[in-house]
C-alpha cells in the first residue's frame, strides 16, 4: 500500500473533523505583527537543509512559497479555506518566534 493508506489506518475523525468550518480568529493571531520578513529565518533554523528544498514541481523554494502561505493562504484554494489557512500559518509562526526570542 501507499504511504497514505498506511498513514490513514492510524488516523481517526470525530464527527467535527466533517462539519462546518468554525470562523473565528484567535486573539493570539489578531494581535500578532506582521512576522513574514522573519519566515525564512525561522525555517531555516528549524529544518535541516530547507534552503535547497523546492516545491511546486521544483519551481520554488520551500521558504518562499511558506512565506506567502503565510501573508496570503494556498494558491490553489479559495477564501473558505484561505481564511482557515492564514490564521492558522500566522498563529504556528508566532509561537515559532516566541521561541528564537
Amino acid at each position: 500500500g501507499s504511504s497514505i493508506e498506511l498513514c490513514a489506518r492510524n488516523l481517526a475523525f470525530g464527527k467535527a473533523a466533517f462539519g462546518p468550518l468554525r470562523r473565528s480568529i484567535t486573539r493570539a493571531c489578531a494581535d500578532s505583527s506582521d512576522l513574514s520578513g522573519y519566515v525564512g529565518q525561522m525555517l531555516e533554523a528549524s529544518v535541516l537543509n530547507v534552503r535547497h528544498m523546492r516545491g511546486e514541481r521544483a519551481a520554488k523554494p520551500v521558504t518562499q512559497m511558506l512565506t506567502t502561505c503565510y501573508m496570503e493562504g494556498l494558491h490553489t484554494h479559495g477564501p473558505a479555506v484561505n481564511d482557515q489557512v492564514v490564521p492558522a500559518m500566522r498563529h504556528i509562526f508566532a509561537e515559532m518566534f516566541k521561541l528564537s526570542a
